[in-house]
């Protein structure tokens, strides 16, 4: 499937996770994890505590993992009826809760358009731990589908 319209979050900045130093908090990124979704997804009430609960476990084995949430649209009508979609609502609020008042909503986000056609998403939810391998310099990823993502699924990469 091809999406036509993106939308997407930014990248996500704020103030550090309570318990959080300021020095973990200026330290770069070992991961990003994205996180392709669409207000029409079946799993999406389930979105909020699983982004955490994935977000939580990924950095107790890899270190910092920075969200990128990209909002996937087929059809840019629904954007006038997201206020009505309480699954939605929450799920953008946990992920504001998650990474603090400058988090943002985008409605035009090349990078993340690039990625899911990189990653070929062809349904969503959509998880993608992207890393680099530092002794071969490249990236390596992992994508997984549903709205339930195993932290060991995502921790397997391979090369993209």
């Amino acid at each position: 499937m091809r999406w036509t319209i993106v939308a997407a979050m930014g990248l996500m900045t704020g103030p550090a996770p309570e318990g959080a130093n300021a020095q973990d908090a200026q330290r770069p990124a070992e991961a990003r994890l994205y996180l392709f979704f669409s207000p029409a997804d079946r799993d999406l009430a389930a979105l909020p505590g699983e982004v955490r609960r994935v977000l939580d476990g990924l950095e107790k084995k890899k270190g910092r993992v920075e969200l990128r949430p990209v909002l996937l649209l087929a059809d840019f009508k629904t954007v006038g009826t997201l206020h009505t979609n309480e699954a939605f609502f929450n799920l953008v609020k946990e992920l504001c809760d998650l990474r603090g008042p400058e988090f943002e909503l985008r409605l035009y986000d090349e990078e993340g358009l690039a990625w899911a056609e990189k990653l070929a998403i062809e349904r969503t939810p959509a998880w993608a731990l992207v890393t680099r391998d530092p002794k071969k310099n490249e990236l390596r990823a992992h994508l997984v589908y549903g709205g339930r993502a195993k932290v060991e699924e995502l921790m397997s990469c391979k090369t993209r």
